[in-house]
């Protein structure tokens, strides 16, 4: 059996279309991307940061997901969990509107969640949430509305090779990333060159790298 690596983005960052997606797809590399609109005054602040509509509709024309992220990256622990859905409600129909798949996969904002959420999650349809945490995933034992995934940027030197150590053909692992480079929240960027440099090691590695869908699939969860 192969090892997998499940690979992930957040926030939505413009050069997630015009850096990231071009050179995973010269690398045959699956991905799952998870956008949010932040709020009018933080785009506003940040004209042209995020990723339009016909930009995620080409990133699914590309072959990736696209999950969701909320609207405006409520944090589970900080709105009433029928504000949360709202709000992910809200960007579903963004999503929809692109002329993207309804998505059936979520990335909890900053990786937080509640028991009321993950509910209120399972019984709007996702069939898969992604936290944030530095550890495998068991299939058969961990929960998919938990899983976990390691985020990766510049100040993480050494984390990546840390979840290929974790990474079998049994406990697939799963790993984010936000803009690369990523300029409105420097404390995840990511350098284009280091990003290169990390998909050529898991090129290296030989590890099969997919979305969370194509796992998903894979795993009889479609």
């Amino acid at each position: 059996m192969e090892r997998i690596i499940i690979l992930s983005f957040d926030d939505a960052v413009v050069n997630q279309r015009h850096y990231v997606a071009p050179l995973l797809r010269e690398l045959g590399f699956g991905a799952t991307f998870f956008p949010c609109r932040w709020n009018a005054a933080w785009r506003e602040q940040n004209p042209g940061a995020l990723l339009d509509g016909p930009a995620l509709r080409e990133l699914w024309e590309m072959g990736f997901e696209v999950g969701n992220h909320t609207w405006g990256h409520s944090r589970a622990e900080q709105v009433t969990p029928e504000e949360f859905l709202r709000d992910t409600t809200r960007m579903e129909e963004y999503i929809l509107a692109a002329g993207c798949p309804r998505p059936r996969t979520f990335a909890y904002p900053c990786g937080t969640h509640t028991p009321q959420v993950v509910e209120a999650l399972k019984a709007h349809g996702y069939l898969c949430a992604r936290s944030v945490q530095d550890a495998p995933f068991h299939p058969g034992r961990d929960d998919w509305m938990r899983f976990p995934a390691a985020c990766i940027h510049d100040k993480t030197p050494g984390l990546l090779q840390k979840m290929l150590e974790m990474c079998t053909a049994e406990t697939p692992v799963a790993i984010l990333y936000h803009g690369v480079p990523e300029i409105a929240h420097p404390w995840v960027n990511r350098s284009a060159q280091g990003f290169r440099e990390d998909m050529e090691t898991l090129q290296g590695e030989g590890v099969k790298v997919l979305s969370f869908q194509q796992y998903r699939e894979a795993s009889g969860l479609a």
